[in-house]
């Protein structure tokens, strides 16, 4: 079985609690307030094997800065080694280590695990990351259409 088959294959036995097990520890990442803040609880969890970047909160150039940015302060203050180099060690086999994101009160997505992945998809010209993504419970299927479509026309 293909490597990637093989995940998409372990992940469609997990059940909510085993999401929400592997997801709990980064559900500090952003502030009361903030669109992506909320408790694991508040989302249904799913494994996707290809989400689509352009669903981000924040634009392409953004994420490349900051993660150029993050890459020469790691070696400004600890030489270069191997851990800086994620485009050598995770973007053959993305879906090894998948992004952690959730949906935003304001119908963007936004990353609870996995910024400096993203950073480096991006700059790699990735469209898609395999990602563990939370759809807010609280939001209907229309509102989310909806959201997302006035999302991409921002960006546009």
């Amino acid at each position: 079985m293909h490597a990637l088959a093989a995940v998409v294959q372990e992940f469609s036995t997990w059940t909510q609690k085993d999401f929400i097990e592997r997801v709990g520890h980064f559900c500090d990442q952003f502030d009361a307030g903030h669109p992506g803040h909320g408790l694991p609880r508040d989302f249904t969890w799913a494994f996707l094997h290809a989400f689509p970047l352009s669903q981000l909160a924040g634009a392409a150039r953004e994420w490349i800065r900051w993660s150029a940015e993050e890459k020469s302060t790691w070696i400004e203050d600890h030489g270069p080694c191997q851990r800086e180099q994620i485009d050598v060690y995770w973007l053959p086999q993305p879906w090894l280590h998948p992004v952690i994101l959730v949906e935003g009160t304001d119908g963007g997505f936004y990353a609870w695990g996995g910024n400096h992945r993203i950073g480096v998809a991006f700059s790699a010209g990735s469209k898609t990351v395999p990602a563990i993504v939370g759809l807010r419970k609280a939001r209907g299927i229309a509102s989310r259409t909806q959201a997302s479509a006035s999302n991409r026309k921002d960006r546009s």
